[in-house]
């Protein structure tokens, strides 16, 4: 891959270092050799503190670009022309057919940095959904939902999915509500909300799954930085191919969610922007007969990745869950490992990986459950009671 780069004589985020960008014209985001431009924030001892990276797909540029555009042809500074402190700069797109064939366009950049990820809070606890209830909330102290994202886990004793499967979501700035369709038996939940001062960004969405492929509009994102959240209520009595959707980032401005039999049930999604994260993203297929498939990835640090993925599948036998649950794994820093207890019919997954490029860490294990009811806790397990 041919680049041409250029050492910018001055800071382009005013820390007084100066800063290195690199344009890299046959970069193939978003399409065949539309280009890119790479910008690498220096220490004053030469190392890189920060890259961003500015495509067809990423970095938030707001023009088009179309197949072989080649942007990073050229780059240039131009000092700071909107006052921002920070050192502004053009790139030739050489190629580009506005108006004629390869008549060539300059694209007006400003390099300033993402603003890095400042942890706020974690609220964490345990609620229950009652038996005879279809809905419950929890009150938090209050967040600003634009920079907080909630995760749950849900453990209950039921083979119902209108009774087993729940939403979750933050309803405003000091509640979270969970709910079902069914209201058998008690279900419990354990959630946490994370709330950042800077760095991160969320948006959210209720949708009725009313047709086998759904697309969402969202506000522009940054597809290397930003996963998708999702969970689902569904009803019936027996898990099959309407209980399980999938979610996937088709593009800066569209959540796809898809699924083999729609069933006019609701889910929740969070789309989260994290800038101290690079994030890689695709899909893997089982076949009727697989138990396992793998997935290839860049080299990551298996310490600060974290793997969040969603399934369709088809119908299956329907008393037979062991055939549509997936277990997905970083297995080392270039494979993901995604397997099941039964085969016997197709399925899909999408899957996000998130490496984090601050102080973040995560811990991977796995376990095997006997027939006995135990809490898995560190360092041992415990009985439930």
């Amino acid at each position: 891959r041919r680049q041409r780069q250029m050492c910018i004589r001055d800071s382009l985020d005013g820390d007084g270092t100066n800063d290195i960008v690199v344009g890299a014209l046959y970069d193939d985001d978003g399409g065949p050799a539309r280009g890119a431009v790479h910008i690498l924030f220096l220490n004053s001892n030469g190392t890189v503190k920060a890259q961003h990276k500015i495509s067809s797909t990423t970095g938030g540029l707001t023009a088009t670009l179309d197949d072989v555009d080649e942007l990073g042809a050229s780059v240039t500074g131009l000092g700071d022309l909107d006052g921002d402190g920070a050192i502004d700069f053009a790139a030739g797109a050489w190629r580009d057919d506005d108006g004629g064939t390869a008549r060539g366009a300059v694209y007006v950049l400003n390099p300033a940095p993402p603003e890095p990820v400042v942890l706020d809070d974690i609220q964490k606890g345990t609620t229950t959904l009652a038996d005879g209830s279809s809905s419950t909330t929890a009150t938090i102290a209050s967040v600003d939902p634009t920079r907080a994202f909630l995760t749950f886990s849900v453990r209950g004793n039921d083979n119902s999915p209108d009774d087993i499967t729940v939403t979750g979501e933050l309803t405003n700035a000091t509640t979270v509500t969970f709910a079902r369709e069914g209201t058998g038996g008690n279900v419990t939940i354990e959630w946490s909300v994370i709330e950042f001062i800077s760095g991160v960004t969320v948006q959210r969405g209720s949708t009725t799954l009313s047709n086998t492929v759904t697309d969402i509009p969202i506000a522009a994102v940054d597809l290397s930085r930003s996963f998708v959240l999702m969970n689902s209520q569904t009803g019936g009595a027996t898990f099959g191919p309407s209980d399980f959707p999938r979610a996937s980032l088709t593009s800066s401005t569209n959540l796809r969610v898809t699924i083999e039999q729609s069933p006019n049930d609701p889910i929740k999604w969070q789309v989260v922007t994290y800038n101290d994260a690079t994030v890689q993203r695709g899909t893997t297929s089982f076949a009727s007969g697989d138990s396992s498939q793998t997935a290839t990835v860049s080299a990551v640090d298996t310490s600060k990745a974290w793997l969040v993925y969603t399934n369709t599948t088809t119908a299956g036998t329907s008393s037979n869950i062991g055939q549509k649950l997936i277990r997905g794994r970083v297995t080392d820093g270039t494979t993901l490992t995604f397997d099941r207890s039964s085969t016997g019919q197709t399925l899909d997954v999408a899957w996000e990986l998130i490496e984090f490029t601050d102080a973040t860490a995560v811990q991977h294990a796995s376990v095997a459950f006997s027939n006995t009811c135990l809490l898995y806790t560190s360092p041992s397990p415990r009985d439930c009671n």
